[in-house]
């Protein structure tokens, strides 16, 4: 993968088709490379992967809203495409220890806080 690459998670079909509305709060949390997320997971949560710590404000745990399910993903003549109300932006800071290999997207409303996809940040 390269920096910038977003891959869907294969269950996130399943994961959706069960139950997200279009009121559900989609983020994108940021994530260490210790357990590295891959297509294949099973069921994937964010709890699956270790966030950043907020160490020196930074980051807050959780991460940035990409506005809910009915603003970020449109269709038109037949073409699907995921898009934010706005882009997250996080201010690098010295005192942060940890560097973040993943922005992990999922729904924030939803039990579990299950995963729809993750985007290779280089590391």
């Amino acid at each position: 993968m390269a920096a910038g690459d977003i891959t869907f998670f294969d269950e996130s079909m399943r994961t959706m088709l069960i139950g997200w509305a279009g009121t559900d709060i989609l983020k994108c949390a940021l994530v260490t490379n210790a357990v590295p997320p891959t297509a294949g997971d099973t069921l994937p949560e964010l709890l699956d992967y270790t966030e950043l710590p907020d160490v020196a404000g930074s980051y807050t745990p959780g991460g940035e809203s990409l506005g809910n399910w009915t603003t970020f993903l449109t269709e038109d003549a037949g073409v699907v495409k995921f898009d934010t109300v706005s882009d997250p932006q996080w201010t690098q800071n010295a005192l942060d220890t940890t560097d973040p290999y993943w922005g992990i997207i999922y729904n924030d409303t939803q039990t579990g806080d299950p995963c729809l996809a993750f985007v290779d940040l280089g590391g």
